[in-house]
């Protein structure tokens, strides 16, 4: 794990394969605490049916491998709470989040995307960040534009996109 930044609840760590076992073996049980169906409901095929050990380690695999996943830990517990996803293209970071149900309400996604801001803005080189958002999800909708992101016009299919510049 590397540490990515803190906020004042929240620690946020970047996940790769290399993590020792026993601490995989953990994120692996985290997944599937967290992955449950309402919480996926509005998310990609590949986000559903995680209910083994297997399919979560599949599933960590694949984000490790197509994006930088990020875990998002309680500071006062190191409890997992959710996770977080950036997938680059040269100046544009592509972002995606989300939390265990249990953690619905309470602030935790505002703060991450806060934090996740000023970092994008102080350590990496990104220009925009997008995030695409399914229409159904109207909170997730209005957290961004609450944060300064811009809905870009039209959607692709149930998706709607939204962007923040970071320069």
């Amino acid at each position: 794990m590397i540490r990515l930044f803190d906020t004042s609840r929240l620690r946020v760590d970047e996940a790769s394969l290399n993590t020792p076992e026993a601490e995989l073996n953990a994120l692996y049980a985290d997944v599937l605490k967290i992955l449950i169906p309402s919480v996926v409901e509005h998310l990609p095929t590949h986000f559903h049916d995680i209910t083994s050990t297997a399919a979560a380690i599949r599933w960590f695999e694949r984000m490790t491998s197509e994006s930088r996943l990020l875990i998002i830990r309680l500071k006062s517990t190191e409890e997992v709470i959710g996770f977080a996803f950036i997938y680059s293209d040269n100046l544009d970071a592509h972002i995606g989040y989300l939390f265990g149900e249990f953690c619905w309400g309470l602030g935790y996604a505002k703060e991450l995307l806060s934090g996740l801001i000023k970092w994008c803005r102080e350590d990496a080189h990104w220009s925009r960040l997008i995030g695409g958002v399914d229409i159904a999800n109207v909170r997730s909708s209005n957290l961004l534009i609450g944060l300064g992101f811009v809905s870009l016009p039209g959607a692709k299919g149930t998706t709607q996109f939204y962007v923040y510049k970071l320069d």
